[in-house]
């Protein structure tokens, strides 16, 4: 029975709704200051502007490759260090140098660091680590996922924002190379990836060199794509190259002989990478991305047209008279292939011009009987998103050199994309809308990435070659 006035029982009411209160103001402010935290989060971790840095530093490191980053790493691992910093751009892992120190000074980057994908053992060895406070921290909010392959980057910048961007499963470039038949691709895990093509080079010692096409694009899993990778047109040779290089024609020596005697140099393949299988139009017209092949030199060594980037090489051909020599044909244009070069003078009503390209294939040089074994010897056009045109035949193998192709990305300003029965949309973009970003293209007779990824080339001097690179999925 409760006594009146009774101060002992209501002073313990009293405690017991303190307690109460006091709990669950502490429980608020924990709470507070979790969603305080998360809020301060998002605006450090991953934001847009740090992972598009992220990949750019990814993009860079691409063009020398990752593998001595690897090495180094899993000799870091066999001493207990989880990852490698990079951030002073030694020349143990770039070739250029200044131009590393120089991404990451505009980027404003403090740190950049290379370590696996799963950073299990990277947190239980953290504390050892020399790396500041706030990137432990950044580390420790990575997902621990113990099923994931391949590696990462971690970027610290000097505004105190973090990215973090996955390198993909355990081989983060997939390399093919000239096969002769088509090759295929199925994506493994959705995210951007870089695709690197590289156009195969004419026949002959002055052939054409093949073009280069790069760019990213988003992938989704289980895409199968078809890779094409074009063959270097044969010396003297009346035989296609792999992928719409055309084959040269052949005229007797001077002093006599036949027609096998001086042979034109084949054009060089294109390399692709296309959704549809086959060479009809409709295949043609699946490609995403083109690289061009250079033009086969003329059986007398009058030179073959670089592979092109939105046109193939020679943009146009001489129709001034000679006697004796065949033109070169004409570079392949977007919506077109290119025109064949007119023949020698001597054979100007002959029929002898060279045969245009077509979708996808370098035009061929013109035989004739008529003329005996005297007139031909001209070069094969590459081939590209359309193929490059032939020589004009020449009297004794002086015909003309074969132009290149022309390369397609698409997205890329300037590209005209196909509809599914040839006809052109006027729009950059493929009918799939997969649409690359960061793309280049750079014709055959200027500076570009070496396909083996040591340093740079003037041109694809061999056969082509596509590198498939997983960049990342932009998560944690």
């Amino acid at each position: 029975m409760k006594k009146k006035n009774n101060l002992g029982f209501s002073l313990m009411e009293t405690l017991i709704v303190s307690v109460f209160v006091t709990s669950l103001l502490v429980f608020l402010f924990v709470q507070f200051q979790k969603v305080n935290s998360s809020y301060e989060t998002t605006f450090s971790y991953n934001t847009v502007n740090a992972l598009y840095g992220a990949q750019s530093i990814n993009q860079y490191i691409q063009q020398d490759g990752y593998d001595q980053l690897i090495n180094t790493y899993e000799d870091n691992v066999l001493d207990g260090i989880y990852y490698v910093e990079f951030s002073d751009c030694s020349s143990e892992y770039f070739v250029e140098t200044a131009y590393c120190q120089q991404l990451l000074l505009s980027l404003n980057v403090e740190h950049v660091y290379f370590t696996g994908s799963n950073v299990t053992n990277f947190l239980k060895n953290l504390e050892s680590h020399d790396m500041s406070e706030e990137t432990k921290e950044f580390v420790r909010y990575i997902n621990t996922d113990s099923t994931s392959d391949g590696y990462r980057l971690i970027v610290e910048y000097t505004d105190g924002e973090y990215a973090t961007l996955k390198l993909g499963a355990n081989t983060l470039m997939y390399q093919y190379y000239y096969t002769g038949n088509y090759q295929t691709f199925t994506v493994p895990e959705s995210g951007l990836y870089r695709i690197e093509a590289w156009g195969a080079a004419g026949g002959g010692e002055h052939g054409g060199h093949g073009a280069y096409a790069a760019g990213s694009v988003y992938l989704n899993k289980g895409t199968k794509l078809y890779i094409y990778v074009g063959g270097k047109g044969a010396d003297s040779s009346r035989t296609d190259s792999f992928n719409g290089g055309a084959g040269g024609s052949g005229s007797m020596r001077a002093d006599g002989g036949n027609r096998d005697q001086m042979i034109g140099g084949a054009g060089g393949g294109a390399s692709d990478v296309r959704l549809s299988l086959g060479d009809n139009t409709f295949a043609y017209a699946s490609r995403i991305i083109v690289a061009a092949g250079g033009g086969g030199q003329g059986a007398s060594g009058n030179a073959g047209g670089a592979g092109g980037a939105l046109q193939g090489l020679p943009t146009s051909s001489s129709t001034a008279s000679d006697v004796t020599n065949g033109r070169s044909g004409v570079g392949a244009a977007q919506t077109k292939g290119g025109a064949g070069g007119i023949a020698a003078a001597a054979y100007a009503s002959n029929g002898l011009a060279g045969k245009a390209g077509t979708l996808g294939v370098g035009g061929r040089p013109v035989e004739s009987d008529a003329i005996k074994n005297v007139a031909g010897g001209a070069g094969g056009g590459g081939g590209g998103y359309y193929g490059g045109g032939a020589g004009g035949a020449g009297a004794y193998g002086t015909g003309g050199g074969g132009a290149g192709g022309s390369s397609f990305i698409s997205g890329y300003a300037g590209c005209n994309s196909l509809a599914t029965n040839g006809t052109h949309t006027g729009s950059p973009v493929h009918l799939s809308a997969l649409v690359f970003s960061n793309g280049i293209m750079i014709a055959g007779d200027e500076s570009m990435p070496n396909p083996n990824k040591t340093g740079t080339v003037t041109g694809n001097a061999g056969n082509g070659q596509v590198n498939i690179s997983y960049v990342s999925t932009f998560s944690k």
